[in-house]
């Protein structure tokens, strides 16, 4: 890539433009699912919550993306399989968990079902939104497996520079860690669910006259 081209310069600020937009379509996806949801507490877009979610699906999708770029420079036809094996994958992860949006076996299912499996080729997206661990570990074990034997395979075969070819091999793996400290923050300190922080209040002024007037009856039972 020649920097001083300005055809250059402007597709790699597309490419950025482009991962960052669909990074902020799973944070938004998150926040709406949760809106909806009178059980779920709210994830407020300015809070740290919205900002280490935002961190770890795009570090996530710059690692994902760059190994099947890099990989594709060299070994064009195996992408193919790189992404079949991917996308079995994702299809038995995604079968166990249910589908709270359609009936399952129906049309509609089956349709849904093939878009999260295509989707979980580039990113994490479960269908249930409960015990995300017991899909996300296994999906970060295969895709970092998979990442780092294509990265690696392009790094001892290509023709590349070597000092180039170091820095796509500690870009890769750095952004990974990256999402990687980023999901852990998110789940284990930040997550809107967890008791105390202050983004898991939840106010419905549908249900405040009946909270008002409950206090109230509280009040007068405590004077008399």
């Amino acid at each position: 890539m020649d920097w001083t081209s300005f055809a250059d310069l402007f597709v790699a600020i597309n490419i950025i433009k482009s991962l960052a937009l669909f990074a902020f379509s799973l944070l938004s996806f998150c926040r709406f699912l949760r809106l909806g949801n009178k059980q779920s507490q709210l994830l407020d877009l300015f809070s740290l919550a919205c900002v280490f979610h935002f961190s770890w699906r795009l570090f996530m999708l710059v690692s994902r993306i760059l190994a099947l770029v890099l990989f594709a420079s060299n070994f064009q036809q195996f992408v193919f399989v790189v992404v079949g094996i991917h996308l079995l994958f994702s299809y038995f992860l995604l079968r166990r968990q249910p589908d709270n949006y359609f009936e399952e076996g129906s049309l509609r299912d089956i349709l849904l079902r093939s878009a999260f499996i295509f989707i979980n080729v580039f990113c994490f997206f479960p269908l249930e939104g409960k015990r995300t661990r017991n899909y996300g570990i296994p999906y970060y074990l295969m895709t970092f497996t998979e990442n780092s034997i294509m990265v690696l395979l392009w790094y001892f075969l290509s023709d590349f520079d070597k000092v180039f070819k170091m820095i796509m091999l500690i870009t890769e793996w750095g952004t990974f860690l990256i999402g990687l400290v980023s999901v852990l923050l998110y789940y284990g300190v930040f997550h809107p669910s967890l008791k105390g922080h202050k983004n898991t209040v939840r106010t419905d002024t549908g249900d405040a006259p009946q909270n008002i007037l409950s206090l109230n009856v509280m009040q007068l039972k405590s004077s008399v």
